[in-house]
């Protein structure tokens, strides 16, 4: 149940409390008194204060009058509002009064029927300041920017700097990347920000009415025109003017766009002459305008004169440190915002957003999550609270990426191998299970690993309880989200490396999660330095899968000292290895050259 709105009743007669107390409480609402100023300023300032949403104050008290104590009460919570009472008023008082912060002014006698609409009214316009407010601080503080990824914050860093110019900007990316938000942000954090941000939908307007939309008609100009309209830049005067996807307006358009930022004038349609306007041009495309201008669908110069700063919305798969945190902030607001109890994503529904593709960036991930807080029943979101658009788009492999084979037969043990190692880690190993899933007796499938080369690893260290919680340096088993930030990587290069290195081997669960071991993480971060010494992650595959060599060449040995290689069976996406005694000397070649890479001095 609501509680119900408190009233400070601030007066020195009781008949007058009494009264106004008795109509107040039959309306619903709690009332404090107080007969002095000083108690009243008191009351503010206790902690129960902050629950006092209005205060009814008499101008006439004994000590401290009813003007200074509206002056105290304004410095100690200037966002309540004050109603002013008095029978002796004069012109003057009321215009100090308003001058100092009082919501309305009232003479003695009271009539309660006004006194009850002026008590509504401050009440509401309260709510709607405290409401825009909280709007304003969310935007300006970031909540619709988390920038836990560095490209996000590098983003914010420019738009922090940009933000106070007047400079244009000119933002690129996705659909549902943010940039109408980038643009109200910047917006919100430049001088103009209490003046008017209008937006335009360039792709949504007809050819022929964008020119009247954006500078405005004389009335009579075209069928239809009842009467003058302003227009969009002449509507965002002293502000800011949001041009959302600007690559859609026509040849014609766009040249009459360029004049007006040239001159700073627009002229509307049907004549009436040029009208001047100060405006801010904000401009947003999800096109590569250079392709645009090279077809001739675009003018060169009006691209330079809208991209002075031009800024990249980075899509929501490019920064996948953020999805995790957007969607828990989604989920609050959107539970607030419709009633519902607090809920939190599962850990299969984080793997599922992780491994998503997100076409539709934050947009999608919003919608998505807003359905999750509606449909869901329990506390927790699963991946079916998510519905069949997750698993629609999750990120697949392509079903023909395989790499070449001699025979038939090779090819066939190719895929029996990335089979039964696919089932050994979706059953953690247990040989029992995977017999039976495969239909093979557990004996035959002990010889048809062997025969292929595959270790059973049955052993597998154990997991944690579930729902125990460890402290970081404790644990032992990393999910591929959390893996991934401790490499410094996103999750979808360790999926890439994963399909391509045969020596990573997560282990899976039994929702197909992918858990990486403590002890995988150096080898992980050793292949990220590789990489960044301009090594592929087909060098890295074939570094890791000849480790006797690299170690032999590391010591000097030369190539007759060098043992046989191990057979080994060919993966996917690097070269098929070379598996016989005569061809160990392009091996070695090719192991000796990346070493010599690996430790060549760096370029200057």
């Amino acid at each position: 149940m609501r509680a119900p709105t408190t009233i400070l009743l601030v007066d020195d007669e009781p008949g007058i409390r009494r009264s106004l107390g008795e109509a107040l409480k039959d309306e619903g609402y709690h009332v404090v008194k107080a007969e002095r100023g000083e108690q009243a300023i008191d009351l503010l300032h206790n902690p129960d204060g902050e629950s006092l949403q209005l205060m009814l104050l008499d101008v006439w008290l004994p000590g401290q009058d009813g003007l200074e104590t509206l002056k105290q009460a304004k410095q100690v919570r200037p966002d309540l509002p004050v109603v002013m009472i008095s029978g002796h008023a004069s012109i003057d008082t009321a215009m100090q009064a308003t001058k100092l912060g009082a919501f309305d002014f009232l003479e003695k006698p009271i009539d309660l029927d006004r006194l009850l609409l002026v008590v509504g009214n401050a009440l509401r316009q309260s709510r709607l300041e405290q409401e825009n407010q909280r709007l304003l601080a969310e935007v300006e503080g970031g909540r619709f920017f988390l920038a836990d990824s560095p490209a996000m914050k590098r983003l914010m860093a420019d738009v922090a700097l940009v933000a106070p110019t007047e400079g244009r900007v000119l933002l690129t990316g996705e659909n549902g990347s943010g940039k109408e938000e980038v643009a109200r942000l910047i917006h919100l954090q430049s001088p103009r920000k209490d003046a008017p941000f209008i937006e335009v939908n360039c792709a949504a307007i007809p050819e022929e009415l964008i020119e009247s939309e954006l500078f405005g008609h004389q009335k009579g100009a075209f069928t239809g025109a009842v009467r003058d309209q302003k227009g969009k830049f002449r509507e965002a005067d002293g502000g800011t003017l949001f041009l959302d996807e600007v690559g859609d307006m026509s040849l014609k358009t766009q040249a009459k766009v360029l004049r007006a930022l040239q001159e700073g004038r627009v002229e509307p349609v049907g004549g009436g002459g040029a009208v001047g306007v100060d405006v801010r041009v904000i401009a947003a495309t999800n096109k590569d305008l250079a392709g645009e201008i090279t077809r001739g669908r675009f003018r060169e110069d009006l691209y330079f004169r809208l991209a002075v700063v031009p800024l990249r919305i980075p899509a929501l798969r490019e920064r996948p440190e953020d999805i995790l945190p957007l969607a828990e902030a989604f989920i609050s607001r959107i539970g607030r915002q419709y009633g519902r109890p607090p809920r939190h994503l599962g850990p299969e529904a984080k793997d599922t957003l992780l491994r998503h593709d997100w076409p539709g960036n934050v947009r999608e991930l919003k919608n998505l999550m807003e359905r999750a807080v509606i449909l869901g029943r329990g506390s927790e979101i699963s991946p079916r609270d998510l519905g069949p658009l997750a698993a629609r788009h999750l990120a697949e492999q392509d079903p023909f990426s395989f790499p070449e084979f001699a025979s038939l037969k090779e090819a066939k043990d190719w895929f029996e191998t990335q089979y039964l190692q696919r089932e050994l880690r979706l059953q953690n190993g247990n040989m029992t299970r995977v017999a039976e899933r495969v239909g093979m007796d557990r004996s035959n499938l002990y010889k048809r690993l062997k025969a292929l080369g595959i270790e059973p690893r049955e052993s597998w260290p154990a997991r944690p309880p579930p729902g125990a919680r460890l402290a970081v340096s404790d644990k032992k088993w990393f999910k591929i989200g959390e893996a991934a930030q401790l490499v410094g990587v996103g999750p979808k290069d360790l999926r890439y490396w994963e399909d391509v290195i045969a020596d990573i081997k997560p282990r899976r669960s039994k929702g197909n999660l992918r858990y990486y071991h403590v002890d995988e993480l150096p080898r992980l971060k050793r292949i990220k330095a590789w990489l960044g010494e301009g090594l592929t992650v087909a060098d890295c595959a074939e570094l890791l899968a000849h480790g006797h060599l690299v170690q032999r060449l590391d010591l000097g040995l030369e190539a007759d000292e060098l043992p046989a290689a191990p057979v080994q069976k060919p993966k996917a996406a690097f070269p098929r290895l070379l598996r016989t005694s005569t061809d160990l000397q392009p091996v070695i070649k090719s192991v000796r050259a990346l070493f010599d890479r690996l430790s060549a001095p760096p370029k200057p």
